[in-house]
């Protein structure tokens, strides 16, 4: 039927409609109960399903959605009790059969069903209900989980909770209430009449899928976490309960998701939330809770820009709302996270851009007095970087009051160090670049370099770089073509790891005054493989640059750098696993496979199998790498500290430990793959701060 498909795809697309799905079936099947019965057993079966494709939001809302059936009396009250049961049971066990991640979300599902049906179960099987509530007591009480320093955006644990406790007591206080909540819609009540006579239907039998190793809910812990931006007296009002703040969250977090590529959409139900609430607080504090998610948020950082920006269009009681937060998130710029903190900052960048770069800089005049190392200093400095990024110097000057423009970047231009006619090697790098500019192939620039045997091959190399960047240095697309034009020479002049290495500080220092380029340099560079990853590693931990790492765009460099090689391993993985089938002998005997199909099929696997080998081997290494190069730089910096006698927790130490923690939590299963080695690039440090990192990395 089509009414059935669109109620199977309503239900997990609009979860703040549910109540209002579940009736309108209910009423329906009042007049037709084949409708009802097939609604009833595709729900079973979607949600047989999700369970074992392991797909959270699915299992939660098909969950509701039959809680919602039991309320319009499609559904006998009993069935959703015993679908109850079975995921507690394991839950309230700790049943060690399953991963600790399905056994959380099962107990979630639970405690955020409960209240969408608690009345009718409280009139039906009021002891059911009663002996649900009692065992979800028994898991939260048996389930206490200390919280992760690494992923606290700020560091007082005391402003961030989770659900075993926090979900826990907001039912506690409902149940006190008489189940009532003011954020979920109960239209089958104005219908009890006409729906108590309708027959239910049966739900189809459900069984938990076994653990998986593949397959995961994830952590629970970032989805139900709790950002407080503002004080409870601006995000609740008088007649919110905590649960309604709880539900409003979790709608807000759900149209996010399932609108991640309809921002327009999203923005008109993000504003029309059930309830006579004045959220918009609320709102905006559980987006930047998004935005601010660690190890990662859930959509990308421009995601959230926009949204932002269309609520701001749709709504007048947003703007003043954004302003608050953002005026409240600078001043604590100096206790969030590092990595958050540049979030912060590459998000507001986005949104000055989209409101004509207006914002009322004299409010944080003061951090003019301030001196260079100071948080919020270099803030401003790196929100004004990145706006300059996503327009050009002057647009983004004028539109500053005079007193902060020595804090703007300077102008991007590229470093000409060979330009001068007095510069050494002058009238070669000239010739070079009159060659590249006249545009001659690579089969007659490297005969010819080559052919200046009184110049290093390390300066040769030099002279090529910088060359080949000036001739592309007009525009990103002129950059592209020389790069296309000259890949085969540049490849063949970067042969060696000392020669990556020098290309990638050649790139570094031809554009020193541009760290936009620097980015977008390199990650060309990687993908045409003329620099690899380790390259860049070295060059961002080397003597040269590391008095910069409190500038935002190394650690972009550093992060697209990882996440280029763990995605290639896991292409890599997934290839291998395509061509490698479970019964593969069995397989090819039951489809009567020839001897020479098979052999090639042999040679595929063994070709992939060799290619995730590679791939899993360059991305373990790297990962050692860089853990062993943190922690050597760390601990330099701590002992040239005490030896000066001297405050090590500068701007410095600040970045370097706090993109330390980021590597550690966002790579956290790739590291903890690593093994002893991992151990043995920590073992170079005996610092607690520095040790600490490793402990908080194996708590994921």
């Amino acid at each position: 039927m089509n009414a059935v498909r669109w109620a199977e795809g309503s239900i997990t697309q609009l979860p703040v409609k549910t109540p209002v799905y579940g009736t309108l079936v209910g009423l329906i099947n009042a007049k037709n109960a084949d409708f009802g019965r097939e609604v009833v057993s595709k729900v079973g079966e979607r949600l047989q399903q999700a369970l074992h494709d392991r797909s959270a939001l699915d299992v939660k809302l098909l969950t509701r959605f039959l809680a919602e059936l039991v309320n319009a009396h499609v559904l006998p009250a009993a069935d959703l009790v015993a679908l109850f049961d079975l995921l507690l049971a394991s839950a309230a066990e700790l049943d060690d059969s399953l991963q600790h991640s399905d056994l959380e979300h099962y107990a979630y599902v639970v405690l955020i069903t409960i209240p969408f049906v608690a009345a009718t179960l409280l009139r039906d099987l009021p002891d059911e209900l009663d002996r649900l509530l009692r065992t979800l007591q028994r898991y939260v009480d048996a389930h206490k989980c200390p919280i992760n320093p690494l992923t606290l955006v700020y560091p007082d644990p005391e402003a961030q909770d989770y659900f075993e406790s926090y979900l826990w007591k907001q039912l506690a206080e409902l149940k006190e209430d008489g189940w009532r909540s003011g954020a979920i819609l109960q239209p089958y009540v104005s219908f009890e009449d006409h729906l108590s006579t309708a027959p239910r239907h049966t739900l189809p039998t459900i069984a938990l899928p076994p653990s998986s190793t593949e397959k995961g809910y994830g952590s629970l812990r970032g989805r139900v976490q709790t950002f407080r931006l503002f004080d409870a007296a601006r995000t609740e009002s008088p007649d919110m309960k905590a649960f309604d703040r709880f539900l409003l969250q979790d709608y807000i977090v759900d149209l996010l998701h399932f609108f991640g590529s309809d921002h327009k959409t999203c923005t008109k139900f993000l504003l029309t939330l059930p309830g006579n609430f004045n959220y918009h607080n609320l709102l905006i504090e559980t987006i930047f809770g998004q935005l601010f998610l660690l190890p990662t948020p859930p959509c990308k950082l421009i995601y959230y820009a926009v949204v932002i920006g269309d609520l701001c269009k749709g709504s007048t009681a947003i703007p003043p709302v954004l302003g608050l937060a953002i005026d409240t998130l600078f001043e604590r710029a100096d206790m969030m996270d590092v990595e958050c903190a540049e979030r912060f900052c590459d998000w507001f960048s986005h949104h000055l851009s989209n409101f004509d770069f207006k914002w009322h800089w004299q409010k944080w005049a003061y951090v003019l007095k301030m001196n260079e190392e100071e948080p919020k200093r270099l803030a401003v400095r790196e929100i004004l970087e990145r706006t300059m990024w996503l327009a050009y110097y002057e647009r983004v000057a004028r539109t500053l009051p005079e007193e902060f423009i020595e804090l703007m970047p300077r102008r991007p231009a590229p470093f000409l160090k060979y330009a001068d006619v007095a510069a050494e090697d002058h009238e070669a790098y000239a010739s070079l670049l009159a060659k590249v500019r006249a545009k001659e192939k690579s089969e007659q620039l490297r005969p010819w370099l080559d052919s200046l045997t009184s110049i290093s091959t390390e300066r040769r190399l030099d002279l090529a770089l910088h060359a080949l960047l000036e001739a592309g240095c007009k525009s990103f697309s002129h950059l592209l073509n020389v790069l296309e034009r000259y890949h085969a020479l540049l490849r063949s002049l970067a042969g060696t790891v000392q020669a990556r290495l020098a290309v990638t500080t050649a790139v570094g220092e031809f554009w020193k005054h541009s760290p936009q380029h620097i980015i977008i340099t390199l990650e060309k560079l990687m993908t045409y493989r003329i620099v690899d990853a380790h390259s860049i590693v070295q060059w961002i931990f080397s003597h040269q640059v590391l008095p910069f790492f409190t500038q935002g765009y190394l650690w972009d460099i550093l992060r697209n750098t990882i996440d280029k090689t763990v995605m290639r391993t896991e292409v890599m993985r997934k290839e291998l696993k395509a061509v490698q089938p479970d019964q593969q002998p069995a397989l090819a005997e039951a489809s009567g496979a020839s001897t020479t199909a098979t052999a090639v099929d042999d040679v595929r696997l063994q070709q992939a199998r060799e290619s995730y080998q590679t791939a899993l081997r360059d991305q373990n290494d790297l990962l050692l790498l860089v853990f062993q190069s943190f922690v050597v730089v760390l601990a330099n910096h701590l002992a040239n500290s005490r030896e000066r006698d001297a405050d090590p927790y500068d701007a410095w130490y600040r970045s370097a430990m706090g993109h330390f923690k980021e590597v550690a939590r966002r790579y956290h299963r790739e590291a903890k793959a690593l093994g002893a080695p991992l151990a043995d690039a920590f073992a170079q440090s005996s610092d607690p701060r520095i040790t600490d990192v490793l402990t908080h990395l194996h708590q994921f």
